[in-house]
């Protein structure tokens, strides 16, 4: 009983020891305030970590989800390059914003099948929501081992994609406020953003006093 407690144990802390290894390496990887960067991490850190060789990433524009990259797809593979809100197994989990699984599929009730409309479009997908429940995409992850599908490795890749949303919400607040900056100390100048919303200001102004608008451009 004693061996087997210590044998437990040792695989308990192992196990930990190797959730640390991967967070560290994926927070390492996300730390951007480039959403492109963001994205090209979490997809590699997907297929490192936990060893998916095909996987891709669809960005929410609207209410659709639009491929942002892959990885491992071959040429003949047929992936679509939009998903609908509700369609397929990506579709289900960027509406439902829970992971969703072929498991699910097999073994679900006949509702789930009907919501579904395909089968086997991926092995599982995973939102990429912050904690305010944002929605940034959607992770469809279509082929690794088998062996590897396992609860454990969907928590993780679910933990992962939330460390990108928060790193994506992160870059979003930190482009917004780079915008606001309205003048470059560097040439001791106002930016162009800035002179883009004056310019929208003052004609709205003369349209308002019904008074002439003039520009002076320096080249």
């Amino acid at each position: 009983i004693i061996k087997e407690a210590h044998k437990d144990l040792s695989e308990d802390i192992a196990t930990k020891q190797d959730s640390l290894t991967i967070f560290h390496g994926v927070m390492d990887r996300l730390n951007s305030f480039n959403s492109d960067e963001i994205y090209h991490g979490l997809i590699e850190s997907l297929a490192d970590f936990l060893n998916i060789e095909e996987c891709s990433i669809y960005e929410l524009e609207g209410n659709i989800l639009k491929l942002k990259l892959n990885k491992g797809w071959k040429d003949y593979h047929k992936r679509p390059d939009s998903i609908e809100i509700g369609k397929g197994l990506a579709g289900i989990a960027a509406s439902r914003l829970t992971p969703v699984t072929i498991k699910s599929f097999l073994s679900g009730n006949k509702k789930d099948v009907q919501e579904m409309d395909v089968m086997g479009d991926c092995l599982f997908a995973i939102p990429i929501v912050d904690q305010n429940e944002h929605l940034y995409g959607v992770i469809s992850v279509e082929k690794m081992p088998f062996i590897k599908l396992t609860d454990a490795t969907i928590q993780t890749a679910r933990i992962i994609c939330e460390i990108a949303a928060t790193s994506l919400g992160n870059a979003a607040l930190y482009n917004s406020m780079a915008d606001k900056q309205i003048f470059d100390e560097k040439f001791g100048i106002f930016r162009y953003g800035y002179f883009l919303t004056r310019l929208n200001e003052e004609f709205l102004r003369s349209l308002n006093y019904m008074t002439p608008l003039s520009i002076i451009v320096f080249k």
